[in-house]
């Protein structure tokens, strides 16, 4: 009979299980290390998601409302050019002597509303200025209008004003109401009684082609020939002028002692005056064969002009000579 041998007891490699539980351990750190960077970039693309979609809705929120502001300015400018037409046509009727009722010219009278005032004529005699008829009607609307400037072949066909500065009719109308057309406007250094050499007409360059938004006209040479002269007629006499120079502009600064075209009014000296045309036909964009002495009555017609090295200080400037 077999006797029970002694079960053999092997001993443990302690060393290989501690090592086999270490590299379990890193596994486990690593697998969750790796977890924890998947869960931070997933956390920082769901933040970086969600500053996506607020700059989108407010990029949208920006687009939607510049959109709504455009719609809003076009239909106002809309509005405005279309009540600035209206407004230009129902003056244009006024313009005449035939539409001033005698009721009208009664009470100019009666009121003294025409001011009594003098002018010198060709031969230097002083004698009483007397408005004319076509102007009695608007005068008694509006005292601030100095007369009416008409350009065939353009939108130019408006009343001019001038203001207490040269500020008001930048942005008010005949009616003295808000408008971002304005008015024409005659500078305020310029007096149509007694008159000034030089009358200094000033008007918006609109882009709908309102008040002075086709007086470009003039920089092509074919269209001056085409349209030689325009009429300025003040509140006193009548005024048919030759296109004399046509030149761009910058508006200087104060400091600056180069020729100013919006300074000169007028000359004491026929140097003086001379001096003047010369600086201008420097500037002129084509000689049109016209030129004035010393003596001869001017109108000066400005407007804005960005698209010269100016910028915003570029002016656009014709000027005519009156010959009748």
């Amino acid at each position: 009979m077999a006797q029970n041998r002694p079960t053999r007891r092997y001993p443990e490699h302690r060393g290989l299980r501690d090592r086999e539980s270490e590299e379990d351990r890193l596994d486990r750190e690593r697998a969750e290390e790796e977890k924890r960077r998947e869960e931070e970039i997933e956390r920082l693309a769901n933040e970086e998601l969600k500053k996506l979609k607020l700059r989108r809705n407010i990029l949208l929120f920006a687009c939607a409302a510049v959109a709504a502001v455009c719609f809003i300015y076009l239909i106002t400018y809309s509005i405005a050019g279309k009540r600035n037409e209206e407004q230009a046509g129902v003056l244009s009727e006024g313009l005449s002597g035939s539409n001033a009722s005698s009721g009208m010219s009664a009470y100019l009278k009666n009121e003294n509303a025409v001011e009594n005032t003098e002018i010198q004529n060709s031969t230097g005699e002083v004698k009483a200025a007397e408005m004319l008829d076509e102007f009695t009607n608007l005068y008694a609307q509006n005292r601030s209008i100095v007369g009416w400037l008409k350009i065939d072949g353009t939108n130019i066909d408006y009343p001019v004003m001038q203001g207490t500065d040269n500020n008001y009719y930048l942005d008010h109308d005949f009616y003295g109401k808000s408008d971002r057309n304005g008015c024409l406007f005659l500078d305020t250094a310029c007096s149509i009684n007694p008159r000034s050499q030089n009358l200094i007409i000033y008007g918006h360059h609109m882009s709908s082609g309102k008040m002075f938004g086709s007086l470009e006209n003039y920089k092509e040479a074919s269209f001056c020939e085409q349209h030689p002269t325009f009429r300025f007629d003040s509140l006193y006499d009548k005024g048919l002028y030759q296109v004399m120079f046509v030149f761009n502009a910058t508006v200087l600064a104060k400091e600056d002692v180069s020729f100013k075209y919006y300074q000169f009014t007028g000359a004491t000296s026929a140097a003086e005056f001379d001096s003047n045309m010369a600086e201008m036909q420097k500037m002129e964009l084509y000689d049109t064969g016209v030129r004035a002495a010393f003596g001869d009555r001017l109108v000066t017609l400005s407007t804005c002009d960005r698209s010269t090295a100016g910028g915003a200080y570029g002016r656009f400037v014709v000027v005519g000579k009156q010959i009748k």
